[in-house]
């Protein structure tokens, strides 16, 4: 049997290898028959589904996605087919049910002027906070604790927020998302969803903390109470 990928299929799985390829040596992904499609990156902290504009009737293994891509063989043909299903890591149905299932904290429009603003600065890490009834994107270097205050940082108010929680991701693990608007959806458990259409990423996040699980940011003049100290320090440039 054949099956004729879509244009908008071969571009979702260019953007699974770009979002996938730093934490997998070799992306691997499998149609499975049906409409609903899955990945999942072997961290387990990576996973992308997505449906197809016609369901495919058997199972496609592909051993590594940028191979396939760049034999652009938009024509599948399960004859053909060298590679056993067996054989990859895959999405189980309980890898599923842990990103689908956990319950929402937050949603907010994500828009695509956000993301090219997350591609732009320099920081290594990406903060997601709801705090004082604000949605805010926090970036920032840290080189010491992650609560630590350093003043090097950008902070960048999207919308209202009416929970309070933090999640903590690595920026570049959103560096190559599809660029468009997302629906961005805080979940329990420190689960991240991006969606547009029936498109979803979801990424569990480096650390995350919900309502009094969240405490402030430490700086130094916060840790240090001696007010001449304190003066020295602002001589010093150090606050």
């Amino acid at each position: 049997m054949k099956y004729e990928l879509a244009d908008k299929t071969v571009e979702i799985l260019k953007h699974i290898l770009f979002v996938a390829e730093k934490s997998s040596k070799t992306v691997q992904f499998c149609f499975i028959k049906g409409k609903k499609q899955s990945y999942i990156n072997p961290q387990s902290d990576i996973f992308v589904t997505f449906e197809l504009d016609e369901p495919i009737k058997f199972d496609y293994a592909i051993s590594n996605v940028r191979t396939f891509l760049e034999e652009a063989a938009l024509i599948i043909d399960s004859e053909k087919n060298k590679t056993k299903k067996d054989q990859l890591f895959l999405p189980t149905k309980q890898d599923t049910r842990y990103f689908e299932s956990k319950s929402v904290v937050q949603v907010i429009d994500l828009k695509h002027k956000d993301l090219q603003q997350i591609n732009k600065n320099k920081f290594t890490y990406l903060n997601i906070i709801g705090d004082n009834n604000k949605f805010i994107l926090r970036y920032q270097n840290h080189k010491r604790g992650l609560w630590f205050d350093d003043g090097n940082r950008k902070i960048f108010t999207i919308g209202k927020s009416t929970r309070k929680f933090r999640y903590l991701i690595k920026k570049e693990k959103l560096s190559k998302l599809f660029p468009t608007d997302y629906k961005l959806i805080c979940k329990e458990s420190g689960v991240l969803r991006l969606q547009y259409k029936h498109l979803n990423y979801y990424f569990k996040s480096d650390s995350s903390w919900q309502r009094q699980q969240v405490k402030n940011w430490d700086t130094v003049k916060s840790d240090v109470k001696d007010k001449h100290l304190i003066a020295l320090y602002k001589r010093k440039g150090f606050l």
